[in-house]
């Protein structure tokens, strides 16, 4: 099964931490969790034989660079009107297995580019419960919930346009309701290293919170970042108890 992973790009990266982070410490930021997950997923290709391959989407020319390192295949991401948001990811989702399918893919497994701590053994759980879920009939789906809002973290599909995509807060929940409507069972999988996107200050304290064991967390204590987020978030509790 191919493993695809959406990537907006550099520019204008994680806005939600500009409060605390600068354009540049954002895009640095950035190129080190795409290193975490598409290195994660080249290693549960080469350990596993449920990993067939790895499509990354993008229109950014650098993401496109650094995803070539990865062996992957590169999508170029349609013109969006709908922006950066939920809708833009329905849209590159759907782009992307209608393509797979066409070319007649099975499945598709989606991750995010914003959870650092994904290991090639989690990949390969993901896959190896949803072939299981999907052996009888062909057809399938499992996720992986987000821990903050109930979005999707990770999103595997049997066959790759059995659902139409509906990310966003509590998409978790509108995927699943999606497949009870075509007869199909999820399966859910609670993962605590997809469950922690990176999108706030608070991420990134709950990211520094665990032993560091990705290029991200290096990046964040190398750069003083962990160390600038850790006085904000004693700042916050001073505020709190005062």
């Amino acid at each position: 099964m191919k493993v695809v992973v959406p990537i907006k790009g550099f520019v204008k990266a994680k806005q939600r931490l500009a409060p605390a982070l600068s354009e540049a410490e954002r895009s640095e930021l950035m190129r080190h969790m795409i290193d975490d997950v598409l290195g994660a997923i080249c290693t549960a290709q080469r350990d596993s034989a449920l990993v067939s391959g790895l499509v990354v989407i993008t229109s950014d020319a650098q993401v496109r660079e650094q995803a070539l390192v990865y062996g992957a295949r590169v999508l170029t991401e349609p013109p969006l009107r709908s922006g950066l948001g939920n809708e833009a990811l329905c849209a590159v989702f759907t782009m992307a297995a209608n393509v797979l399918a066409g070319e007649g893919e099975q499945g598709l497994l989606m991750v995010p580019v914003d959870v650092p701590l994904i290991s090639a053994d989690n990949i390969v759980a993901i896959l190896t419960r949803h072939a299981a879920a999907a052996k009888v009939s062909g057809w399938g789906m499992t996720l992986v919930p987000a821990l903050a809002d109930g979005g999707t973290n990770a999103l595997a599909l049997s066959p790759p346009t059995l659902i139409p995509p509906a990310f966003g807060h509590n998409s978790s929940r509108r995927h699943c309701d999606l497949a009870r409507m075509r007869g199909i069972e999820p399966t859910l999988l609670e993962m605590a290293e997809l469950s922690l996107d990176i999108d706030t200050v608070d991420n990134l304290q709950q990211l520094m919170a665990v032993p560091i064991q990705s290029h991200t967390q290096r990046y964040l204590v190398g750069s003083g970042i962990a160390e600038k987020i850790g006085r904000i978030g004693e700042a916050l509790d001073g505020r709190q108890t005062g």
